[in-house]
């Protein structure tokens, strides 16, 4: 579609538009711009789009290509980066179009990035919606998500398997469901965040060790030696008296 657009509007802008006296270069540039904005005003919905189901999965998308015109407003996120292979830091390629901005998904947010190669990724929040499982599946070259922002509702199971490169991450809101992060390097920093947004189930008979933090021996290790825990325990004591299985 973008192709076809790109044809017509060099046809018309360098040989058949009634002219307007410019240059090669001038009607070039013009074609060019009339079909990004064409192609992007209509599957953007001239900034108005709400769904973005699927909107940008696969392989077809390049840096090149992936160019778009307004912020992305994802009400429904479901599989919206599912296995793009652009191995880029997003939140720079979108402040570089001057549209970077956080994205809210209030709908559905399951396999969001599922599989995608970014490596960083800005702020997501999914606190008002029923899932985001998977959301961060298999996203191998993911190093940074700068916030995640979780609510009490959510499913946010699997939302990290074999997220191997994953390093920085910074929560917000509330942490309810089990959490394997035994994948990712983290850093110290970024486990204490996740630690400090448990839920706290500590008096809850009908919850207490239903759910699990887990994190590989190594990251456990770092932790351990940056210091106590806010309570003055080890930090899997912490989490333990959280009323949560530290694995």
């Amino acid at each position: 579609m973008l192709d076809d657009l790109i044809s017509h509007f060099l046809t018309k802008n360098l040989y058949g538009s009634g002219g307007s006296g410019g240059s090669y270069d001038e009607g070039f540039e013009a074609g060019k711009k009339q079909a990004y904005d064409a192609f992007w005003d209509a599957y953007q919905q001239n900034g108005k789009r709400w769904t973005y189901e699927g909107l940008f999965a696969g392989n077809g998308w390049t840096e090149e290509i992936f160019r778009p015109k307004y912020p992305l407003t994802p009400f429904n996120a479901f599989r919206m980066f599912w296995a793009n292979t652009m191995n880029i830091d997003l939140v720079q390629h979108l402040t570089n179009l001057g549209i970077y901005s956080a994205m809210k998904v209030t709908s559905e947010g399951t396999e969001m990035f599922a599989y995608s190669q970014f490596t960083r990724i800005g702020e997501i929040d999914f606190s008002q919606s029923p899932s985001a499982a998977s959301a961060f599946s298999g996203a191998s070259s993911l190093v940074t998500i700068d916030k995640l922002v979780l609510g009490i509702s959510n499913n946010i199971s699997s939302m990290f398997n074999n997220c191997s490169s994953l390093m920085h991450i910074t929560i917000e809101g509330t942490i309810n469901y089990t959490m394997n992060f035994q994948w990712s390097p983290l850093t110290v920093d970024s486990m204490r965040s996740i630690i400090t947004h448990l839920t706290d189930y500590s008096g809850d008979e009908n919850n207490i060790y239903m759910r699990t933090l887990t994190f590989n021996e190594a990251c456990w290790t770092a932790l351990e030696a940056s210091g106590t825990s806010p309570n003055g325990d080890t930090w899997k004591e912490y989490v333990s008296d959280l009323g949560w299985n530290a694995v």
